[in-house]
């Protein structure tokens, strides 16, 4: 989830629906998209599914969502580190 529209590729923005967020607020998803972040090698990857939610204080990374899309996290060293699952290689790495 993401609350900056300009981070998306392609965006549907019919496609609304209800976010329920850890502190139990409902807030509304005012579309759905595809977002593109570069990897560690440089090379764009997209992310589709991407809901956009304005009124999120910080963009939210779902691991439920990329492990159904195949790719391999693992969390090791204060670190979680994402890896294409088809190459191994590493895509992102994000420091706790």
């Amino acid at each position: 989830m993401t609350r900056n529209n300009d981070g998306f590729v392609e965006i549907d923005d019919s496609t609304k629906s209800d976010v329920l967020l850890g502190d139990n607020k409902l807030v509304e998803a005012k579309g759905k998209g595809t977002i593109v972040v570069n990897t560690k090698q440089r090379k764009p990857k997209p992310i589709n599914d991407v809901l956009y939610v304005t009124r999120l204080a910080h963009n939210l990374l779902t691991l439920v969502l990329l492990l159904k899309k195949g790719y391999l996290i693992v969390f090791k060293d204060k670190q979680c580190i994402i890896y294409d699952n088809i190459t191994i290689k590493l895509l992102l790495r994000l420091i706790c």
